[in-house]
């Protein structure tokens, strides 16, 4: 048994990238992005009025009631128009990144796959690949091989069907 351990890594590694990448910069940019201080100031802030409008009686103090809620319709306002500021900033990078990352690795596959079609992976016992051997093979020549193409087809096929599931 035989395995070309750099070319195994490397055609391993970039279809899982590939796979993964989306989930890769949503996580990324779910960090970077988190909710900022004066977002969370007016979340409490907007916690705080409801809670009052909720103790008061609007029949007995209409004013105070009525102020509480233009100042609670304010705040929800400006929340929302910075939370759809920051998910367009966020969505902008989503796709700039996730297309990049994308056509990144569509690149470096293309070329892994041109490089080294006729390369072996893996070189195994012949009969243990023994009914499907050629087409695994293909187009390597040895008996038994596990050609670059057919492995990072296969790689690529269970980690999509993997970051399915995840996502």
């Amino acid at each position: 048994m035989y395995v070309n351990t750099a070319l195994f890594f490397v055609t391993t590694i970039v279809p899982i990238l590939s796979a993964f990448s989306q989930l890769i910069v949503k996580y990324v940019l779910s960090l970077v992005f988190q909710e900022n201080s004066h977002a969370k100031d007016v979340r409490i802030e907007i916690a705080k009025i409801r809670t009052e409008m909720s103790q008061i009686s609007m029949m007995d103090e209409f004013a105070r009631h009525a102020r509480l809620q233009r100042k609670l319709i304010k705040l929800q306002e400006e929340l929302k128009t910075e939370r759809m500021s920051v998910n367009s900033t966020r969505l902008k990078y989503k796709l700039s990144i996730g297309t990049g990352m994308s056509i990144f690795t569509s690149i470096l596959s293309i070329f892994l796959v041109f490089l080294y079609r006729s390369e072996a992976v893996v070189v195994l016992p012949e009969y243990w690949l023994s009914p499907l051997s050629g087409i695994i093979s293909w187009p390597s020549e040895e008996k038994g091989a596990v050609s670059a193409l057919t492995w990072i087809a296969v790689c690529g096929f269970v980690s999509r069907s993997i970051a399915a599931k995840l996502s």
